[in-house]
């Protein structure tokens, strides 16, 4: 068959489709729009964590500078790994953390690198405790890093109670339905406390469930806010 044959007879086979990997998981996506762009653009990779960073952290990790010589808890997504072997023989390695406000690269040694070094690959979202602690001739600071979490598996850990605050006036069985099937879709170990405020009277009760233990994330707190309510975590 060509440009201008008229034979009407022929046939094209339809060509097979290229076989593709399974889809990209959310944090692949977010990855490569950053490699093309320069930024996330659908959403950022710590959005689902976002609760964590807000309640569960010293600082922002733009202003770690600004705290030395005390413990620091910080979180962020890894952005850089980078392994190197000394002329002794002996792994390091320089690694960066970013979270919405900006980065910070920090260098491990010795014990620190080998236990740490595999919790801080690239995409890796991590819970760090650490010490920016002032250098031995005071002209600096370098980071000491002490433990090292995925932030997945932190919030089921780190969180020991969810406080809603309902005011009695947007009180009504409707909500009250709709809180009570939240909190049993979000089982886990996590206490609940019930505080319902009388704005009229500026008085308030406050309660501890001994029926419900929840899982804290992002779904359970956005339904939350979606009926109206204030909560706090500790």
């Amino acid at each position: 068959m060509s440009l201008f044959s008229m034979d009407e007879t022929v046939e094209m086979s339809i060509p097979p489709y290229p076989k593709i990997k399974a889809p990209w998981s959310l944090v692949e996506r977010l990855n490569k729009e950053k490699d093309i762009t320069g930024i996330f653009i659908s959403a950022h990779p710590l959005d689902e964590y976002k609760f964590i960073l807000e309640n569960y952290t010293t600082c922002t990790i733009a202003n770690i500078p600004n705290y030395k010589d005390q413990p620091l808890k910080l979180a962020g997504i890894v952005t850089k790994s980078e392994h190197k072997i000394s002329k002794k023989g002996t792994g390091y390695g320089n690694f960066m953390i970013e979270d919405y406000n900006g980065s910070f690269e920090f260098p491990l040694f010795s014990e620190e690198y080998l236990d740490f070094k595999n919790r801080l690959e690239v995409g890796q979202m991590v819970y760090i405790r650490g010490n920016n602690q002032t250098s031995w001739d005071g002209n600096g600071t370098r980071f000491k890093l002490s433990n090292v979490q995925q932030l997945a598996s932190t919030g089921p850990s780190i969180v020991d109670a969810l406080t809603v605050k309902v005011p009695l006036h947007l009180l009504d069985e409707s909500k009250i339905n709709r809180l009570q099937n939240l909190l049993l879709s979000q089982k886990g170990k996590s206490n609940v406390k019930m505080v319902l405020l009388d704005v009229m009277s500026a008085q308030y009760l406050s309660m501890v469930s001994d029926e419900y233990k929840v899982e804290v994330n992002n779904r359970l707190l956005n339904e939350v806010r979606e009926l109206g309510f204030d909560y706090s975590l500790n």
